[in-house]
This record gives structure tokens, C-alpha cells and sequence, in this order.
């Protein structure tokens, strides 16, 4: 026979079928452990020694042969027509991941994801807990049209900014607003202060914003505004300007008990026994001064004091110029 499957002796006339399906009845040319027929041509039976260890029968121009995994997987690129089922097990000594979309979960447990190169161009990331440095190298986190929010647990704790260079500049927190068509009075910067309402519902019941007083070039100036709820409607408590002029709100509805008007005399005692005799009680009881909220010590309401500064002003004017009638109704000496 031309083949290389034939038989193992040279037998005269016709063999029987026993004979031919004898187990030591045929052989292959240089036959060995693990050796493979197929069908070389039409006509044509051929051997194909057995691969090397963990090597992957393929075929190849028609034929088959022996491929390495690391050929298969290279066959295997960019031909999968479904997603692969690993069967739980994992991938190891990974190189890289080039050009590669995830459209599920990455799920690495309690393992990392390490490279000085990691990149995520995109997408959802989401429940990421870090226990290193994130390095943003000069880039921005976009929150699009929502806050960007931070999370915490514990009271009084936040967001800190940490300078990790000496010198005599600190650490800063700014807003920008990148407006082509910049104009007085617009805001740059604001912190509110927000919570609850009794009802439950959010609700933002301070803020302080820095703001534009003059946008024109070389001669750009700011300026500073203090803002309270008052009866769930904003009100301009305090304004700082541009040159330091600070303006309070003047109607800050005081209250009975505090003096709007320094007219009477008695005031005007009671103004000058709670300073000469730090009698602070007594400063306490027209709305000059308030007991601070934690620790020792007053503070001082400005317009409780201009109020009554101005009324002091007033009533000198009145009593000089009682003084000066009485002065002129005085007889002359001829």
C-alpha cells in the first residue's frame, strides 16, 4: 500500500477478516504512542505523530495539526462571535488589556488592579473603594449638571485640602466660572449651608458667595455677600466691598425691648454704666450686646450700637441747643 497506515506483514492470497481486524494486524510508518490517521488526500491515509504536552489539535490548510495554547489564543483573537465562559476560573499572569470594552462588571474581590498607566476612558464606576492616592494629573472630575457629593460619617469631618509644601501660601478652595460674557453682580463662589425642615424636606438656609463687582478689564474689582433665610425668604444680611465698606442690614428687627432711638437720658446712663462699670448685663437688657452661644464671653450687635450712637449724636444736638436757648433767654447787663 501507498499509505502509511498498511498492513504489518506481507501475507500471499487473501487475508480473512479476522486477520484484518487483528489488533496487531496493521501499523503506521515509525508508529508511536498517541499517533493519529487522517486523510492526507482523497486517495492518501497519512500519520500525524502525537503533539507535545498541552498542545491543542487544530486544523491548518486543510489539515490537522498540533498548536500550542498561546497559537490557539492567537487564533482566538477577535473571532469569538459570543461571550466566553470561563467557568468561574480566573485569568492569570495577564499582561495588558489594549482597546478593551467591558460591557458588565470587573470584579477583582479583594484583589487589585495595579499599573502606573490605568486608565478608564469612560464609563460607570461604581461602589470603588481606594486605599492609595489618586493622582488626577491636571485633570478635572465632571459632574455634569449634578453635585459632586462626599460622603461622611463622622461630625465635623469633610473635605480637606492639605498643601504638602512648606512656604508661606496655604492651601486653597476656588471657584471658577468660565463665562464668555462676565457681568456685575454674578456669582463665583458660594457656600451653603443645607439641611432638614421639620417637614423632612431639604432645605438651604444660609450661604455666603463671593460675587463680580466690576467685570471691566484692568480694573476688575470683587466684592462679598452674606445671605440668611428669614420666614423661608433670602435675606442680604452683610455685604463687604470691594474698597471694605461692610453694610448690615439695617432692618434687623430688633424687638421692642432693644432701643431703636437714643433720645431719653436714662439711655444714656444705662450706655455709660455698662462700660464705665462693666456692667455687661446692663448693655444685655437694651440689645447692645448677647451672650455667645458656647463658652464665655459677649458679642456685640452692631446695630443696637449704631443705633444708639446715632441717637446719642441727636440728643447732644438737642441738648445744646436747648443749652443755647436757655443761654439767649438769659437777661443782658447793660
Amino acid at each position: 500500500m501507498a499509505d502509511e497506515f498498511r498492513h504489518k506483514d506481507v501475507v500471499s492470497g487473501r487475508i480473512t477478516e479476522n486477520e484484518f481486524e487483528n489488533v496487531n494486524q496493521h501499523i503506521f510508518n515509525s508508529q508511536a504512542v498517541g499517533d493519529l490517521l487522517y486523510a492526507s488526500g482523497l486517495t492518501q491515509l497519512s500519520r500525524l505523530g502525537i503533539g507535545a504536552a498541552d498542545t491543542i489539535l487544530s486544523s491548518q490548510g486543510g489539515v490537522p495539526t498540533w498548536r500550542t495554547p498561546a497559537q490557539i489564543l492567537t487564533d482566538l483573537s477577535g473571532q469569538a462571535g459570543a461571550a466566553f465562559d470561563w467557568g468561574g476560573q480566573n485569568l492569570t499572569n495577564l499582561g495588558s488589556l489594549a482597546a478593551h470594552s467591558l460591557a458588565g462588571k470587573l470584579t477583582g474581590g479583594a484583589q487589585e488592579i495595579e499599573g502606573s498607566a490605568f486608565d478608564i476612558n469612560g464609563g460607570t464606576m461604581a461602589g470603588v473603594t481606594l486605599d492609595g492616592t489618586l493622582t488626577l494629573g491636571g485633570q478635572a472630575f465632571d459632574a455634569g449638571a449634578v453635585d459632586a457629593q462626599i460622603n461622611t460619617t463622622g461630625p465635623w469631618t469633610g473635605l480637606l485640602v492639605q498643601l504638602t509644601a512648606d512656604g508661606p501660601e496655604g492651601a486653597q478652595i476656588g471657584g471658577y466660572v468660565d463665562s464668555a460674557s462676565p457681568a456685575n453682580d454674578d456669582a463665583l463662589l458660594g457656600i451653603l449651608g443645607k439641611g432638614k425642615d421639620s417637614n423632612g424636606d431639604a432645605t438651604t438656609y444660609a450661604s455666603y458667595q463671593l460675587q463680580i463687582e466690576n467685570a471691566t478689564h484692568t480694573t476688575e474689582c470683587g466684592k462679598q455677600l452674606w445671605r440668611n433665610k428669614v420666614n423661608n425668604a433670602w435675606n442680604d444680611c452683610m455685604k463687604l466691598s470691594s474698597l471694605g465698606v461692610l453694610d448690615v442690614d439695617a432692618s434687623s428687627g430688633l424687638g421692642a425691648a432693644t432701643v431703636g432711638e437714643f433720645d431719653e437720658y436714662d439711655d444714656a446712663m444705662i450706655l455709660k454704666q455698662g462700660i464705665s462699670d462693666k456692667a455687661l448685663e446692663k448693655l444685655e437688657e437694651i440689645g447692645v450686646l448677647s451672650r455667645k452661644d458656647s463658652g464665655s464671653g459677649w458679642m456685640l450687635n452692631i446695630q443696637a450700637m449704631l443705633y444708639l450712637l446715632a441717637g446719642g449724636v441727636y440728643q447732644n444736638r438737642a441738648r445744646i441747643d436747648d443749652i443755647n436757648s436757655r443761654i439767649l433767654a438769659l437777661p443782658q447787663r447793660s
